[in-house]
């Protein structure tokens, strides 16, 4: 290290800092909260702390006659921040190419499918896949092919191991956040060995271990831990947290990979956008007051591990196997499931899991359930106010011991107007908002005979199991 410099400004020690990485390590850059050198396959983090201790190099060096540079803390920091402005490239991360990057080299997909092509680093790849590709495989007799019958037995239908092709090759390209519409992995199981945890371990053990990362929904709020997301291809956790957290506005930002900020060590709030694929596994599905709304609903997609795993078909350490003997047939497979969802732009879900999610949503959604049960399209009814229809709701579910899932009349009133959109009206001169267009039977799913008189406000109302009456 020289032990001179010009003038000992921050300026001058950042570019001079700049020179030396360049020297011995090429081109670097910063964006997406971090400084970045291409190695071999793919662009690899410049820690912070490497580049202070090329910046302490210059404590002590000599400047002008009597100039001493004395650096500390904030000096440190000041010339970070100097280098940062000077080799920023924002962007370059934020829509890198399509494909996955593996040993031999990158995997591009295209009308023909998948080919093979050489490393670049315009391809703006962070992690390399530690296995090499073939196009042409057979897994007839392979450990991996006794795996995914077993494993489609515990999801308990065979086709459903397309889906989670699908969700391995979202994985392994980091195209968790690119797709038309982001999705949410979560993974259920009430029983033991049922093999949703060895899944999750065959996914994180796919991909580098710098290209994942463990953070629960519910540690999403705080951007210290945010920081986390940067760069990553695979979040998972064994936890899904609250359903208020579920339905938070920070959760679908970031499973949709919209930029958020976070709070890193040495550069402090930061703006990035996650690329991630988050996976999640629970043993049960959380319940929502007031159910699932539409842009939450969007962004999950729950997949059930119906069975356990016959004791017989069990196989200790069967991911360890895999990962070390059949790496490249793992890879393989989970190749044909991104080729598929790149070029759809979706995963391909089926209408068993679709019907799993309405049923999670109904659990929950006593709003929904009611209005399912009781209300009817009726363009010559007479008119309710929302409180009296709130009242009809109200009694109805108190009858069934929904407790904590009775909404309020503000929650009830939003929710009826994202089932039933354009039934309710313009207030009246009274100030009372009326609902058009519909009629509230007395009886679940009942006869129109047993329609319920609607009650006008104000007033008691007395409850008969038929019908509803003003008093």
């Amino acid at each position: 290290m020289t032990n001179t410099v010009e003038i000992g400004s921050d300026v001058e020690l950042a570019k001079l800092t700049i020179t030396q990485i360049t020297d011995n390590l090429g081109d670097f850059f910063f964006d997406d909260s971090q400084f970045w050198t291409y190695q071999e396959t793919e662009w690899a983090i410049l820690t912070v702390e490497s580049i202070h201790r090329i910046i302490m190099g210059y404590d002590g060096a000599l400047f002008g006659e009597k100039g001493i540079v004395k650096l500390n803390q904030s000096r440190l920091k000041s010339i970070t921040a100097i280098i940062m402005g000077l080799v920023k490239r924002e962007g370059f991360f934020t829509d890198p190419k399509a494909g996955i990057n593996c040993l031999n080299g990158f995997i591009e997909f295209g009308p023909a499918g998948a080919r093979r092509i050489p490393h670049d680093r315009a391809h703006a790849c962070r992690h390399t896949i530690q296995a090499n590709w073939h196009k042409k495989v057979d897994l007839t007799g392979s450990k991996f092919a006794k795996y995914l019958k077993v494993l489609g037995n515990a999801l308990g239908d065979q086709n459903l191991l397309d889906l989670l092709q699908e969700v391995g090759g979202a994985a392994v390209a980091g195209y968790g956040a690119r797709l038309i519409q982001s999705k949410a992995i979560i993974l259920i199981g009430p029983d033991a060995n049922n093999g949703k945890s060895e899944w999750m371990e065959l996914l994180c053990r796919m991909v580098p271990a710098s290209a994942a990362t463990t953070l629960p929904p519910g540690d999403f709020k705080r951007p210290e831990y945010r920081v986390h997301l940067v760069g990553k291809l695979l979040n998972t956790a064994d936890e899904l947290s609250t359903a208020n957290v579920i339905s938070s506005d920070l959760f679908k930002t970031i499973i949709t990979g919209n930029r958020v900020n976070a709070r890193d060590l040495y550069l402090g709030m930061v703006s990035f956008k996650p690329k991630a694929l988050h996976v999640f596994a629970a043993n049960r599905r959380p319940s929502f007051i007031g159910g699932l709304d539409a842009g939450v609903r969007r962004r999950l997609l729950l997949i059930a591990f119906a069975k356990s795993i016959p004791e017989e078909d069990r196989v200790a350490g069967i991911v360890d196997t895999l990962i070390k003997d059949e790496m490249e047939l793992v890879l393989s497979w989970m190749v044909e499931g991104a080729s598929r969802l790149i070029t759809n732009g979706r995963y391909t879900i089926p209408a068993s899991l679709e019907e799993a999610l309405q049923e999670w949503d109904s659990e929950s959604d006593t709003a929904k359930e009611w209005i399912t049960n009781r209300v009817r399209q009726d363009p010559t009814a007479a008119d309710y106010t929302e409180f009296g229809l709130y009242r009809h709701y109200k009694f109805w579910a108190e009858e069934r011991g929904y407790g904590k899932y009775i909404l309020g009349k503000k929650e009830f009133v939003a929710r009826f107007k994202e089932v039933m959109p354009g039934v309710i009206g313009k207030r009246t001169t009274t100030s009372k908002q009326t609902v058009h267009g519909i009629r509230v039977l007395a009886t679940d799913n009942g006869e129109d005979h047993y329609e319920a008189k609607h009650p006008d406000e104000p007033g008691e109302m007395t409850y008969t199991s038929e019908v509803i009456e003003r008093v």
